[in-house]
């Protein structure tokens, strides 16, 4: 049965989650809670502990019709926002705040899951490298080195064709994710740099004013130094896979809420050397556990 998940959010939280939301509710049907309410729900999505006390009694009734409660994800900012999700029962909890969570962090080792604020769902995006990008250019025909400014007021379509076609790109904060996930040669302003914590010359190159014109020039002396993309274009990848990817994330919370089963032990060693659920040798590894377990393979 397709299982059911609900937002409790108001609508300014609800923009902000709707990306990570629909993460978790993949495969599933996604619906509002305050249109639907409890009945029918596999599992919730509450903004704020502050929204997970108001729906806690309709949660509580749910058990009555259901046999059971609907589980609980909470987003919490603060320890004080963890503390109170607890004493909801909240089933899981996350944070877009990096100083919350980690064992380093003031809840000690029992820290709620992070998930990036510029997260980015990096299984939609396989990295293009520069040798890649000059194939494609020359297949359709356009110059080369290609230098683009990149902007959010671009359709979303056009943005990532840009950006996955370019020698090297001016690319603004809104951008930025996309940018480094598909390894991107790319030139941003001290502002992203410093709110990503990337560092000039490593993952990208930092243009030192705000004049725009200064920075197309330095990405067009950029595109022009291959060995440079490169490894900008290595690093980027790199860092986006450390810092920016949100699947990992969403695939814990889909477990916790139950609407995903834990993974084999095959699945988590292909996960820690980052390998695509999609790609060649995940099939593989499958196909040869099967011989072994005389279990199909998936």
């Amino acid at each position: 049965m397709t299982p059911v998940v609900a937002l409790a959010a108001t609508a300014g939280e609800a923009r902000s989650l709707v990306p990570f939301l629909s993460l978790v509710g993949s495969g599933g049907r996604i619906v509002s809670w305050h249109r639907r309410g409890a009945a029918g729900v596999d599992a919730v999505v509450a903004s704020d502990p502050g929204m997970l006390a108001q729906i806690a009694p309709a949660l509580a009734e749910s058990k009555v019709g259901r046999g059971e409660v609907p589980t609980v994800a909470c987003r919490v900012r603060s320890a004080g926002d963890f503390a109170a999700a607890r004493e909801l029962s909240a089933t899981v909890t996350f944070t877009d705040v990096a100083e919350l969570a980690g064992p380093d962090g003031p809840l000690g080792d029992v820290e709620p899951l992070l998930v990036p604020e510029h997260g980015i769902d990096l299984g939609r995006y396989p990295v293009i490298p520069p040798l890649s990008r000059q194939r494609m250019r020359e297949a359709h025909g356009l110059p080369d080195p290609l230098v683009l400014a990149v902007d959010a007021s671009a359709p979303p379509r056009s943005s990532s064709t840009s950006l996955a076609l370019a020698s090297a790109a001016v690319v603004d904060l809104a951008l930025l994710p996309l940018a480094l996930a598909l390894g991107t040669p790319t030139v941003v302003d001290v502002d992203a740099a410093s709110r990503f914590g990337l560092t000039d010359g490593v993952e990208v190159l930092v243009a030192a004013t705000a004049d725009l014109n200064a920075a197309d020039r330095l990405a067009a002396t950029l595109a022009r130094d291959e060995e440079r993309c490169a490894a900008l274009s290595r690093r980027a990848r790199r860092f986006a896979e450390r810092h920016l990817d949100v699947a990992g994330p969403a695939s814990a919370v889909r477990r916790a809420l139950g609407l995903e089963p834990e993974p084999s032990l095959i699945d988590l060693r292909l996960e820690e050397v980052r390998t695509p659920e999609w790609s060649r040798l995940t099939d593989r590894a499958h196909h040869a556990l099967a011989l072994f377990t005389m279990e199909p393979s998936r």
